[in-house]
């Protein structure tokens, strides 16, 4: 999993491709946590459900699960 945010983080993180990064790690890992999205981003817990929150609504990603068992996968 280390290894797989590392290799996506590589790609000149810029907050207008957070999305695009985002959504990249929940497909090559097969679904992410919203701590995965802090360490990919270097962001807090309340900016990553934000980027999560707008993906959801964007139709690009879905929830599994609830609370802080959710994870997050691709459409």
């Amino acid at each position: 999993m280390g290894r797989t945010i590392e290799y996506v983080r590589q790609a000149d993180i810029d907050r207008v491709r957070w999305p695009e990064l985002i959504v990249k790690l929940a497909a090559e890992q097969h679904g992410i946590t919203r701590a995965d999205v802090m360490e990919l981003l270097h962001i807090d817990a309340n900016r990553a459900y934000c980027q999560l929150s707008k993906l959801i609504k964007a139709g690009r990603l879905k929830v599994v699960g609830r609370g802080r068992w959710a994870r997050y996968t691709g459409m």
